[in-house]
C-alpha cells in the first residue's frame, strides 16, 4: 500500500523451481584432466546447451564414456563439483579499459564477490588474475585467492582513451601465458570487450589464428564477452569457451560464467596404463543425454618417479638457518621409503626432520617417519600403516630444518640412497637423483660486474647480447662469452666456467633470456619425453619431435661419415615458431636455442632441425642433449614419427567451423574427406601428399559445390595407405 506521503512495503521470498528445459544440443568442454593421483585419473568437463548456456544436469555413469589413448576406461564414477572435490581453476579476466567499457568495469565490480562467492561454495578452488588493454597492455595483476583484492583491482580502474576501435586483445591474451598457474588448474581466460581487434597491423603483428593455436597448446579455454565478430566465436569454439553478446545484460552474463564453471563433472578412473612414461596421454570424453551427443578431448602427462631437493638452490650466510623440502613426483601407489641425505657437515648442521603431508595423505592415522642422524648424513625411514592404501602423485615427503656454520657455506646435498616402495612392497623406479645447492648469498648474481649474460651491460637481456655471445663462440673462445655450465636457479645461477664457449654457454644464455623475458613460475616436474623420429632421404635429415611445447635448447652431435660434407643446417617450425631461432655449428657439432619474447612455449609438434648434405652415405646422430625452456634435460624417444590416427573433431557438435587432427607416420597420400548419411563424398578437406606428422584440417560447414551443407550427422574418413579411420559428426545451422 503506497501514498504520496507514506509507504508501506511487505517482502516475501518466493522459492520458484528452475523450469525443466530441453537442451537443443549438447556441448562438452573438458576443462581439465588431473593425474596428481595418478594412476587414478579426475577429468573435469562441463556439459551445457550452447544455445541457453545452461548446464545440463542430472548426468551420471550411464551418460559419459571414456576412452584414454583409444581404450575404454571402466570403470567409471561421475559426480558433480562440491566442496572438497578438489577442482581448481585459475581465472584470467582480459580486460578492454578504453573509454567505452566504463559501465562493464562497473558491473565487474558489483559482481566480482558474488562472482567468486558461487565458485567457492561449489567447491572450485578458484584463484583471479586481471590483464587490462587497449592498443596495448595497461595492467598486469598477478593471481590472488581473495576475492576482495580482485574487487580492489577492478574500483582502481578507468575507462579511458580508445575511440578507434578495433583495440588489441590479442597482446593481452598471450600476455596472460606469462601469469604464474598451479598444475593440474583449469586455465580460464574471458575475454571483455566492446570492439573488435587489431590483427596483424602496426598495432600487433599477431594474427588471431596464432593464438588460437598458442591458446590450444596453453591448454586455455577463452571465453568472450563482446560483440558479434567470427573471430570472437572463432576463439571461443576452438578452445571450449562460450561466447556472450555484451549487448546483453552484463551482471547476468558474470553470474552465467560463474554457474558454468562451478556445476561441471568430475569423471573419476584408474589408467589402463599406469606405468609414468613422460608421453602425452589424450583423454576422450564422450556424453550422451537423450538422444543427443557431444565429446571433447583433454590431455595429461605424467613424467618418470623421483626426487627433488626444493628448492634446488638455496641462499645462505653464516648464522641463518633455512628448509630444504624432499619432494615427491609422479610416485605411484607410494607406501614407504627409504632415504639417505649426505651434508657437509664442515659448512651446515641439521636441525630437524620431519615428515611432510604426502606420506599421511588420505590416511586416518599418521604415518611412520624414523629418522636417524649421522654426521653429514640424515637417514630417514618411512612408511603409511599397513591397513592405509597406496598414495599416489606429488607432494612433500620430508623437511630438513638446516643451520649455517661456516662463512662461506658453499656445499650440496645428495641422495646417497633413494629405495621406494609401493603398499606393496614392490619397487617404484624413479630418475636419477638430483642434487640441492647450498650458496652464500649474493654469488652468481653478476659476470664482470653485470647481470649474467647481460654482456653489454645494458641492464638487459636482448639480441644485443646474443650476438655478442656468438663472437665469443669457438673456436674463438672468448672468455667473455664463458658463463656455463651454471648450477642453481635463475636468475641467481652460479657459472663454473669450463675453458669454451660452446653450447654450455648457449643453455645458461637461453634460460637467462627466459627468466628476463617470462619471468613466471616455471613447474617443478621431471622434465617430459618428447618423441623423436628422425627422416632420412637423399642427402637430408629431418630430425622430427612430438610433445615437445617445452623445447627451448639443445645440442647435437653427428655422425659424419667419410666423404660427406654438411651444406647446411635449418631450424625447424619448432625453434623459429614465434621466435628468433639460433642453430650454430662446429664441425659435427650443432647447438641451437629458441630465443622468444611472446611465449616461451612452441608447438606440440613439428620439425626441429634439417640437416642437408654432399656426399655418398647417411649423417647419423651420435648423441642428442634437448632442453626445456627451464634448462631442464628432456628423456627422449626414439620412434617412426608418428602412427596413423583420426581425432574426433572440435567443436561437436558445431555451427560454423569444426577442426579435425590427425597424424600419418610416413610420407604419402592422404585424403579426408566428408561424407552424408548416403555415404557420399560431399566435400574434400584433404587430398594429396603430405609429410610425416600432425595435421589439423578445418571444416566450414561448406559443400564441395560452395553451398553450405544441411544440418545433420556426417562422418569424415581419412585414407592412407589402404587403410581407413572414419568419425562421425553433428553440423547444426
Amino acid at each position: 500500500r503506497s501514498s504520496t506521503t507514506d509507504s508501506n512495503y511487505v517482502t516475501r521470498r518466493i522459492y520458484i523451481p528452475e523450469a525443466a528445459f530441453t537442451p537443443e544440443s549438447l556441448n562438452v568442454v573438458v576443462t581439465t584432466v588431473d593425474p596428481s593421483d595418478f594412476p587414478v585419473i579426475h577429468a573435469y568437463c562441463m556439459v551445457y546447451d550452447p544455445t541457453s548456456h545452461r548446464s545440463i544436469n542430472g548426468l551420471d555413469e550411464d551418460n559419459f564414456t571414456v576412452h584414454e589413448d583409444g581404450t575404454l576406461e571402466e570403470p567409471i564414477t561421475v559426480e558433480r563439483m562440491t566442496t572438497g572435490s578438489g577442482g581448481a581453476a585459475d581465472i584470467v579476466f582480459v580486460f578492454d579499459v578504453t573509454g567505452s567499457m566504463g559501465p562493464y568495469i562497473t558491473g565487474l565490480k558489483d559482481r566480482a564477490k558474488a562472482f567468486a562467492d558461487t565458485l567457492e561454495s561449489r567447491g572450485l578452488d578458484y584463484q583471479l588474475a586481471l590483464i587490462t588493454y587497449g592498443d596495448e597492455i595497461r595492467g598486469f595483476y598477478e593471481f590472488t585467492s581473495d576475492a576482495d583484492e580482485f574487487k580492489t583491482w577492478i574500483e582502481g580502474l578507468a575507462a579511458t582513451g580508445g575511440g578507434d576501435s578495433p583495440e588489441n586483445p590479442l597482446d593481452a591474451i598471450e600476455r596472460a601465458f606469462d601469469l604464474s598457474y598451479r598444475p593440474f588448474a583449469q586455465k580460464i581466460f574471458v575475454v571483455i570487450t566492446d570492439a573488435g581487434y587489431h590483427e596483424d597491423d602496426a598495432v600487433t603483428p599477431r594474427t588471431l589464428d596464432e593464438v588460437i593455436e598458442d591458446c590450444e597448446s596453453f591448454g586455455a579455454i577463452v571465453s568472450v564477452v563482446g560483440p558479434d565478430i567470427a573471430g570472437y566465436h572463432n576463439i571461443a569454439d576452438a578452445t571450449g569457451g562460450f561466447w556472450f553478446d555484451i549487448g546483453e545484460d552484463f551482471s547476468s552474463i558474470i553470474d552465467m560464467i560463474g554457474d558454468l564453471l562451478s556445476t561441471q563433472y568430475i569423471i573419476t578412473y584408474t589408467t589402463h596404463d599406469p606405468v609414468p612414461d613422460g608421453r602425452l596421454r589424450y583423454v576422450l570424453v564422450e556424453a550422451e543425454y537423450e538422444g543427443l551427443t557431444g565429446s571433447d578431448e583433454g590431455t595429461y602427462r605424467v613424467g618418470e618417479a623421483g626426487l627433488f631437493f626444493d628448492p634446488e638452490t638455496t641462499f645462505t650466510f653464516n648464522g641463518d638457518t633455512f628448509r630444504v623440502d624432499i619432494y615427491g613426483i609422479s610416485l605411484p601407489q607410494f607406501g614407504m621409503a627409504h632415504i639417505v641425505v649426505d651434508y657437509d657437515a664442515a659448512k651446515v648442521s641439521l636441525v630437524s626432520a620431519e615428515v611432510g603431508e604426502f606420506l599421511g595423505r588420505a590416511a586416518p592415522e599418521p604415518p611412520t617417519f624414523i629418522p636417524t642422524y649421522f654426521s653429514g648424513q640424515v637417514d630417514l625411514a618411512m612408511a603409511r600403516r599397513a591397513e592405509d592404501s597406496g598414495v599416489s602423485g606429488y607432494g612433500v615427503l620430508a623437511t630438513l630444518m638446516f643451520a649455517t656454520i661456516a662463512d662461506d657455506p658453499t656445499s650440496e646435498l645428495e641422495f646417497s640412497t633413494v629405495d621406494l616402495r609401493t603398499m606393496d612392497d614392490e619397487p617404484i623406479d624413479t630418475v636419477p637423483g638430483y642434487t640441492g645447492y647450498i650458496r652464500l648469498v649474493g654469488d652468481g648474481t653478476d659476470h664482470e660486474g653485470c647481470m649474467l649474460c647481460d654482456f653489454d651491460c645494458d641492464g638487459d637481456i636482448d639480441l644485443r647480447d646474443f650476438v655478442l655471445l656468438s663472437t665469443y663462440w669457438q673456436p674463438v673462445n672468448d672468455t667473455s662469452g664463458d658463463v656455463g655450465p651454471a648450477t642453481g636457479t635463475v636468475p641467481r645461477l652460479l657459472p663454473s666456467p669450463d675453458g669454451a664457449v660452446n653450447y654450455e654457454d648457449l643453455f645458461v644464455f637461453t634460460r637467462m633470456w627466459n627468466w628476463w623475458h617470462f619471468s613466471h613460475t616455471i613447474l617443478r616436474e621431471v622434465p617430459v619425453s618428447p618423441v623423436l623420429a628422425v627422416e632420412d632421404s637423399p642427402g637430408e635429415m629431418t630430425l622430427y619431435l612430438r610433445s615437445a611445447s617445452c623445447v627451448g635448447m639443445g645440442h647435437i652431435l653427428l655422425d659424419i661419415p667419410s666423404g660427406v660434407e654438411i651444406t647446411s643446417v635449418e631450424a625447424g617450425e619448432l625453434l623459429s615458431y614465434k621466435a628468433s631461432p639460433v642453430v650454430l655449428v662446429e664441425g659435427n657439432e650443432i647447438s641451437f636455442a629458441r630465443l622468444s619474447d611472446s611465449s616461451p612455449f612452441t608447438k606440440s609438434s613439428g620439425t626441429l632441425i634439417v640437416v642437408r648434405y654432399n656426399g655418398n652415405g647417411t649423417v647419423g646422430i651420435r648423441s642428442l642433449d634437448i632442453r626445456s625452456f627451464a634448462g631442464e634435460k628432456m628423456l627422449i624417444q626414439y620412434t617412426h614419427p608418428l602412427g596413423f590416427s583420426l581425432g574426433q573433431n572440435i567443436p561437436n557438435p558445431f555451427n560454423s567451423s569444426t577442426q579435425i587432427k590427425f597424424s600419418i607416420p610416413d610420407k604419402g597420400y592422404v585424403r579426408l574427406g566428408i561424407y552424408n548419411l548416403l555415404g557420399e563424398r560431399v566435400a574434400t578437406l584433404v587430398d594429396g601428399e603430405l609429410l610425416a606428422g600432425e595435421r589439423t584440417a578445418i571444416w566450414d560447414g561448406r559443400l564441395s559445390t560452395g553451398e553450405t551443407a544441411p544440418s545433420g550427422i556426417y562422418y569424415y574418413k581419412l585414407s592412407f595407405r589402404g587403410e581407413n579411420q572414419v568419425r562421425r559428426m553433428l553440423y547444426l545451422k
